[in-house]
Formats: structure tokens, sequence, C-alpha cells
């Protein structure tokens, strides 16, 4: 079954397996907060505290894997070939 969209795959025909790595990014740009340094640090862990280890797992890396149809793959890949076109004009 197609986990994109749901559809059956008969035995043998084609699917694509894709993997979706997540992984967070830094740009180099720290904020100063506007408050106490302490005081933020207090918030910034009360909120870390908050979540499971699953969850703050997932804001860090997260790996997404699938098996999807033909017709989903021929729609995912037009999809980025448009946003690569928008990036490069």
């Amino acid at each position: 079954m197609c986990q994109k969209c749901g559809r059956p795959l008969a035995p043998g025909e084609l699917a694509y397996q894709v993997r979706i790595e997540l992984v967070s990014t830094f740009d180099g740009y720290i904020e100063e907060p506007d408050l106490d340094i302490d005081m933020e640090l207090e918030r910034l862990i009360e909120a870390v505290a908050r979540q499971s280890p699953g969850e703050a797992a997932k804001d860090v890396a997260q790996t997404i894997d699938l098996v999807i149809c033909r017709g989903c793959r021929n729609r995912l890949v037009a999809e980025y070939d448009v946003q690569a076109e928008k990036i490069l004009h």
C-alpha cells in the first residue's frame, strides 16, 4: 500500500522508497532576550521539561521512511522541481 495516498500496490508493481531526514539547523543568530538572562534560562528549562524526550528529540532530528506509488513519486518530484525553479529564477 502506498503510504502517501493509500492506494494498494500490486505484487511486483513499481514502488519507491522515500527517506526524509529532518535535521534542525542553526543560522548563527541568537536573539538577545529582553528579560533577565536567568529568568530566560529558567523559562527555557521549564519549556523543555514539559516535552517528552521523544518530542524533544523530534525537534532536533527525525527520519521518515515511506513506500510510495509511481503517481505519488511523480507528484513529489514535480513539486520539488517547481520549487527549485522558483529559487533559481
